[in-house]
């Protein structure tokens, strides 16, 4: 990750915030090499990978203007989007799909984790693991 200056208060704590909650997922080596933190643009990207997709997580934080990080980081966008990393037959592009996006907070990285999940779950063809 580039490193964030203090006068970027809200991207620093935008992108500790970030690498917090992909914790969960990712072990910190992991984090560091899928998170790209971008202080002019005011944007950070991170991205999760499975076997057949691609989830990039963006992050567009909000200057502080004199207000305090927290407060910046609250008005900020936190958004995800999917792309498959195979090709259907017959088809020369890869399928890709928005995911929850919202303000910056905890309940929005829920949500986008559930779409992650969601895009993920297998249909099910058959109630015979009843049996």
């Amino acid at each position: 990750m580039k490193s964030v200056t203090d006068g970027d208060a809200a991207v620093a704590l935008a992108a500790s915030t970030l690498k917090t909650w992909l914790s969960e997922i990712y072990s910190p080596e992991q984090i560091e090499r899928g998170i790209t933190v971008d202080v002019p643009k005011r944007c950070i990207l991170a991205k999760i990978w499975t076997a057949a997709n691609e989830y990039t997580i963006t992050a567009a934080i909000e200057a502080a203007d004199g207000r305090n990080p927290e407060d910046a980081l609250a008005a900020s966008y936190l958004g995800a989007s999917s792309v498959s990393r195979l090709q259907r037959p017959g088809e020369t592009w890869n399928r890709g799909n928005d995911l929850p996006d919202g303000r910056f907070s905890e309940e929005t990285w829920r949500e986008i984790l559930a779409g992650i999940v969601r895009y993920e779950a297998q249909e099910i063809k058959s109630t015979r693991w009843r049996e």
